[in-house]
């Protein structure tokens, strides 16, 4: 009977998880959310008479004003520039700008010899107009990506209201799934939340500095709107893989082809790479090294196997693995250390 029950439940906990697999993101980033502003909510709880619908509706809204609206308005301006860049022909001129370079010569002189057939600057805008076109006709695929987008956001605030409002009923239940003692079980929960707070933190923290040293540097250089490039900076910092690379990388492209700054599109390229790269490899670790009981080696690549695992959630789930692993040992070297003699 016990082994048919174990059978039963170990297969009613993968249809569960088959069941909320697509949410998953979104319930995560909301327990993420409920438990770096807890205290938020709490204090919203204490002033409202304990009301904890109210509180939690209240809390909820202010994390989308102050979480939600500053990254979705900084996309929104990032698409307009971009849109107007091509709406005003920066796209022909760019990429004329560009075939007067001398790799683009090279390049262009060679296509000439293969296909008997001048290439100009016209047929190459035109060629990237019809891919343009062709991307225009699939702006389905964008329109869903927008949609997933926006669902992912509302099931995550919808999520964070009830994080917040059964948030200590639900901790005591998974409190209470833990085989352990509860000296045991207090000690998991508090690691883990330590590492979700160390996690969040040390993102900002990582931000913040990368959209410093990213102002600084287009500042220097003179590049139109360095405060909308550090902004994107520091939003880009939370792309895994990529990051900052995305931002830094298309600007130092634009200076040496098109600008017709060489040097600067060196420096540029050589500080992003090392400097505002390098940021994040040494902030994230050192920060959470201090706020968990890790050495910075481990977070780090902690922190780079979580992202290859689980994507951009793997900048908190790294962590919390990590966390795990620690709690796990010092709970198995108190129980199986031999005694003093």
């Amino acid at each position: 009977m016990a082994i048919l029950l174990s059978v039963v439940v170990v297969a009613l906990v993968y249809l569960a998880f088959r069941l909320f697999q697509p949410f998953l993101l979104s319930i995560l980033w909301a327990a993420v959310l409920a438990a770096v502003t807890g205290r938020g909510h709490a204090w919203f709880l204490a002033r409202l008479g304990g009301r904890p619908n109210l509180a939690a509706f209240l809390m909820t809204f202010l994390v989308f004003l102050v979480v939600v609206t500053p990254f979705v308005l900084l996309l929104l301006v990032l698409v307009g520039d971009l849109v107007a860049y091509v709406d005003s022909g920066g796209l022909g001129s760019g990429i004329e700008r560009v075939m007067e370079s001398a790799p683009a010569a090279k390049a262009r002189a060679w296509l000439e010899e293969k296909l008997h057939e001048p290439v100009v600057a016209e047929k190459v805008v035109a060629f990237a107009r019809e891919k343009l076109m062709s991307l225009a006709a699939g702006a389905l695929g964008a329109v869903k990506f927008i949609f997933d987008l926006l669902s992912g956001v509302v099931l995550m605030l919808l999520s964070l209201f009830f994080f917040y409002r059964d948030g200590p009923a639900i901790i005591r239940a998974f409190r209470d799934l833990i085989p352990m003692a509860d000296s045991d079980r207090d000690e998991i929960l508090a690691d883990v939340n330590g590492a979700i707070q160390a996690s969040v933190r040390g993102g900002l923290l990582v931000a913040m500095v990368q959209g410093m040293l990213g102002f600084t540097i287009l500042l220097v250089l003179g590049i139109p709107r360095p405060l909308l490039g550090a902004a994107a900076m520091a939003l880009a910092s939370f792309i895994p893989v990529f990051g900052t690379t995305i931002v830094w990388l298309p600007i130092s492209l634009y200076l040496g082809f098109v600008g017709g700054a060489p040097a600067k599109a060196l420096i540029l390229a050589g500080y992003g790479a090392i400097v505002i790269g390098g940021a994040d490899n040494f902030v994230r670790p050192i920060f959470l090294g201090r706020h968990m009981e890790a050495h910075p080696l481990m977070l780090f690549f902690g922190v780079l196997g979580g992202i290859v695992l689980f994507g951009f959630a793997g900048i908190v789930l790294g962590p919390i693995v990590v966390a795990f692993l620690n709690v796990a040992a010092r709970l198995l070297r108190r129980r199986f250390a031999a005694p003093a003699a």
